[in-house]
């Protein structure tokens, strides 16, 4: 009787670890998890699990992008960077750094690189447009969610220089540096 009484106590504990058991793997760069047990849990199995980066530039001067929105997170460095013109500079400097952070992406064929990461973030600046700041235009958009124009940073990647050159102009003229 104490045999049995042991077996049931002990298949009850391994019940509630696999139920509570959460598991990850990675699917083509995207981390997806799943749960063993009820499914009213906010980890369901058909979830996707954000995969947020921070990009370092230098001290102090970091980036959190988002990889399954392509997307940068909304945190205390992405909302104060723009009020500190020596963060703008550095940031605009780090635009020709080809870096690879190695996230994946859909906003461009290959790795994103911490050029691009900064690149982006300055074109979400107020009265900032990477249309009349590169006087190149971009008219479509890629995948349903993005807010980027399709083939601005491969552009990125082919014209580093000259777009350097003319972001500095544009965020000078606007009061950014």
């Amino acid at each position: 009787m104490k045999k049995i009484s042991i077996i049931f106590i002990l298949l009850a504990h391994l019940s509630f670890v696999i139920q509570a058991q959460e598991y990850q793997y990675n699917d083509f760069g995207i981390t997806k998890s799943f749960e063993f047990g009820s499914s009213n849990s906010k980890n369901s199995s058909n979830q996707q699990r954000d995969i947020i980066e921070a990009i370092y530039f230098e001290k102090d001067v970091q980036l959190s992008w988002n990889s399954s929105i392509d997307d940068f997170d909304i945190d205390f460095f992405f909302v104060n960077n723009k009020n500190d013109k020596k963060t703008v500079e550095i940031l605009v400097n780090n635009i020709q750094n080809t870096e690879w952070v190695y996230l994946p992406t859909k906003l461009k064929l290959n790795e994103l690189t911490k050029g691009d990461i900064a690149f982006l973030y300055l074109i979400q600046l107020k009265n900032i447009e990477p249309n009349s700041c590169l006087h190149h235009y971009f008219d479509v958009y890629g995948y349903s969610n993005s807010k980027y124009p399709e083939g601005i940073l491969d552009y990125l990647d082919y014209n580093r220089l000259e777009v350097q050159n003319k972001m500095r102009i544009c965020l000078s003229d606007k009061g950014y540096l």
